[in-house]
């Protein structure tokens, strides 16, 4: 369970940490900060934090799998036990996502000098185009230990007037997990770096990853993910799950959510994997969608009380510091309550891929499913039990007061329980033989 304080805590401390720089660049930069959009949230259902990870751990032992490193400070040298013959060296890509090696296309949009660097450098100069991605915390900076390595497809190039590259769209496919040993250049992960935008991106030591043997005693958990899959599939596409579905989603699903068999479950396990986390992505997209929408309802309730034309973006530090508490109150009761939904794209998947064997990752894969049915179908329990009680007829909600005949208006109805003495029956049996 997670305690609203030691999330409040957590929170404050996250922002405490990224707001530094800010803080002491203020003076300078408040006229670009108030161009931002009108509505930046703190709490914009992000999972990609260590303090997270350590929390969970606590209740589910497969986090204990993931192991992180600060690319800034290492490590940059060999360490006893490592070969480096079976290593290879390429770009470092840290991202908050987590990508399963399903093969299939993504696309990354790069706008940062040091990422456009790196898609430029691949086309140019390897042979091999491939890189990188790791998930990156949100609230340390520190990065996961495995990642997934990208082969560069294609990329398209977004120019300004003066031929500068405003931006690079890439299309690349995961297609391996590995284990990240060294950082070659860590001073490309320093603060003086991302501050002055500078060029220079990461480079590691990476090494293929050995942990997808099948030992075939795996029958039975496939089993079990198949059978949970399959309600919560039923579920989802009946509509049952349609407040946590965007609408333009809705026509997707079938795509989205494909029948599985044990046999291509196992054949295209990551491809599977990917569904379930696409899945968790479009949950995410409608809660924060949710969220967005209400809090500007607030932000333009509290405007338009003040009176006078309504200008729009409405910023944060334009409105009360009521208004403000409530928006941020609100924040956090929503990423609470996603915190405890379990369908979570980010951290969970980055589990599966640092669990050492394939059968950990079936158990771990098999709990997230389960817990997912035990949820959607507890929602369509209770609507269904919602619809019996409004499609319930009057008169049924009414007959066992009909069945009792009233004993008279003029009369106190209590007067009619047992009497307590021989003087009110006798009184009882006037009333009643007259």
């Amino acid at each position: 369970m997670y305690q609203p304080n030691v999330f409040l805590q957590r929170l404050a401390s996250l922002l405490i940490f990224r707001l530094g720089f800010h803080v002491a660049y203020s003076f300078a930069i408040r006229g670009f900060i108030r161009s931002f959009p009108s509505h930046l949230s703190i709490c914009n259902l992000n999972t990609a934090f260590e303090w997270l990870a350590e929390d969970r751990e606590n209740e589910q032992s497969a986090y204990s799998s993931l192991s992180w490193l600060d690319p800034a400070a290492g490590p940059a040298s060999p360490t006893i036990g490592d070969n480096f013959d079976d290593m290879i060296e390429m770009p470092l890509y840290p991202i908050s996502a987590t990508y399963m090696p399903s093969n299939t296309t993504h696309f990354l949009n790069n706008m940062k000098p040091r990422n456009v660097q790196m898609v430029l450098d691949l086309d140019r100069l390897s042979s091999h185009r491939q890189f990188c991605v790791a998930l990156s915390c949100t609230d340390t900076g520190r990065i996961a230990t495995v990642g997934t390595v990208m082969s560069l497809v294609d990329f398209d190039v977004e120019r300004v007037e003066n031929d500068m590259i405003r931006k690079i769209r890439v299309t690349c496919r995961p297609e391996a997990t590995v284990d990240i040993k060294h950082i070659m250049n860590p001073k490309a992960a320093s603060w003086e770096s991302r501050i002055q935008d500078k060029p220079e991106y990461l480079k590691a030591k990476v090494q293929h990853r050995t942990d997808m043997e099948f030992l075939g005693k795996e029958e039975d958990l496939v089993t079990s993910i198949i059978e949970n899959y399959a309600v919560v599939r039923k579920i989802y596409l009946n509509g049952t799950e349609s407040q946590n579905i965007l609408p333009h989603a809705f026509n997707a699903l079938n795509d989205a959510l494909p029948e599985w068999t044990n046999t291509n479950f196992v054949e295209n396990f990551w491809e599977s994997l990917e569904k379930w986390q696409t899945l968790c992505n479009t949950v995410r997209e409608n809660r924060q969608g949710i969220l967005s929408s209400k809090c500007n309802e607030i932000m333009v309730a509290a405007t338009c009380a003040k009176g006078g034309p309504l200008n729009l973006p409405i910023h944060m530090e334009d409105l009360t510091p009521e208004v403000q508490r409530e928006i941020r109150n609100m924040e956090v009761r929503t990423q609470l309550d996603y915190f405890e939904m379990g369908m979570d794209p980010c951290l969970d998947f980055q589990v599966l891929l640092s669990l050492p064997t394939y059968s950990k990752k079936l158990e771990f894969f098999s709990t997230m499913v389960s817990k997912e049915r035990k949820r959607v179908e507890s929602i369509m329990h209770s609507k269904l039990r919602a619809r019996e009680e409004q499609e319930k007829p009057e008169d049924e909600e009414t007959s066992s007061a009909a069945e009792i005949p009233r004993k008279g208006a003029w009369f106190d109805d209590a007067a009619w329980d047992e009497p307590e003495n021989e003087t009110a029956k006798k009184t009882i049996k006037i009333f009643h033989n007259p």
